[in-house]
């Protein structure tokens, strides 16, 4: 049971106590920005808090009534899992993001080996940044356990990371950092599988990221991007995102990585 956890009510995605579940926003109140920052945070927080009661109180029975069962509230969270080759800056998207430089490891070679859930907490709670596979799976049994009995090779490889950062969207979000795709055969789980298993039964939101300089290699790539278009439902919550545009000098320089990209998948 969540209760009986031995962590603060702010790791807990299913808490009831909102108060908790959305720390308070610890920027100064004399920055403007900050200040509107905050102040849209709470606004996000408020209608978020809402929405069970919405869907409890109004469209759980209209559902019901015409047979709609899969209807049902909404997690807090929206889960954005971050998929991509190898060193295109999926880590370090979510450290900019989240408004921390460093907060998850970046680099030319593999940085990420683990399928890495990024979640809220205090800034007080930060010291146990990294919690290991068994609290992970506490904290997310309803999506990790029918992945770790498909796949009970990634059970080791999964762990959480808490944020202590105060940025709005950090509160909204729990993100899902994951190796790169040209990685795979150096990991001791199946990675495409697991990606395919993340991407459809746990998130919300996949970002697909790509390398201009690295865009069309890798069998694995290839693979994951025509498993997503060959699946409707996959496909229409993924977004594929072309990293380091800056390295990108002009549109015709971007119409040929796109180009070298189509025919490589079409392959």
């Amino acid at each position: 049971p969540q209760g009986s956890m031995d962590l603060p009510p702010s790791y807990m995605e299913g808490s009831s106590d909102d108060a908790d579940f959305f720390p308070a926003s610890e920027s100064s109140p004399s920055d403007p920005s900050a200040s509107c920052a905050a102040a849209k945070g709470e606004e996000y927080r408020t209608s978020l808090a809402s929405f069970p009661s919405l869907y409890r109180e109004y469209l759980e029975p209209i559902a019901a009534t015409l047979g709609l069962a899969h209807i049902s509230a909404p997690r807090h969270r929206v889960r954005v899992l971050v998929v991509g080759s190898t060193s295109s800056g999926k880590s370090s998207f979510i450290n900019q993001l989240l408004g921390c430089d460093g907060f998850l490891p970046t680099g030319a070679a593999m940085e990420t080996s683990s399928v890495t859930f990024v979640t809220p907490g205090r800034a007080a709670d930060c010291d146990r940044r990294i919690l290991d596979p068994s609290l992970t799976l506490k904290l997310f049994p309803d999506d990790l356990a029918p992945l770790f009995a498909a796949l009970p090779a990634v059970r080791p490889y999964v762990e959480t990371r808490v944020t202590p950062s105060t940025h709005p969207l950090a509160e909204l979000l729990c993100l899902i950092d994951t190796p790169g795709t040209a990685d795979s055969g150096s990991l001791p789980f199946p990675l495409k599988e697991t990606l395919v298993r993340l991407a459809r039964d746990v998130a919300d939101i996949v970002l697909f990221f790509l390398d201009p300089a690295s865009a069309s290699s890798g069998q694995m790539t290839r693979d994951l991007i025509r498993d997503i278009a060959g699946n409707p439902e996959l496909y229409a919550k993924t977004h594929f995102l072309l990293s380091k545009s800056d390295s990108v000098m002009s549109s015709a320089d971007l119409n040929r990585v796109l180009v070298q990209l189509a025919l490589s998948i079409a392959d």
